[in-house]
């Protein structure tokens, strides 16, 4: 759900009100400019390690398939790297 709130506060899309807050309603957004389409853009999806341990693979793979079909928004994925250690030890 923070993933959906995130993406309506940055993009502001049309059709918000319709919007289903899941992975198919991103995709009908994406892909057919559903409720929530942002337009002609560019997102970014950061810290997708955390995303990519979602639901396995699959909701990761399934935005990689959303980010090829889109033609009108472009979409891009960080690799899901996952830090070795958390940030704050990096710097120590």
């Amino acid at each position: 759900m923070d993933l959906w709130e995130k993406y309506l506060e940055i993009t502001q899309p049309g059709g918000v009100e319709f919007f289903g807050y899941n992975l198919g309603a991103f995709n009908d957004a994406i892909t057919v400019g559903g409720p929530g389409w942002p337009g002609e853009c560019e997102i970014y999806f950061t810290n997708t390690w955390q995303i990519k341990k979602f639901c396995g693979d699959t909701f990761y793979e399934s935005l990689q398939r959303i980010a090829t079909e889109s033609t009108s928004a472009r979409i891009y994925l960080e690799p899901p790297i996952v830090p070795e250690r958390p940030w704050w030890k990096i710097w120590l």
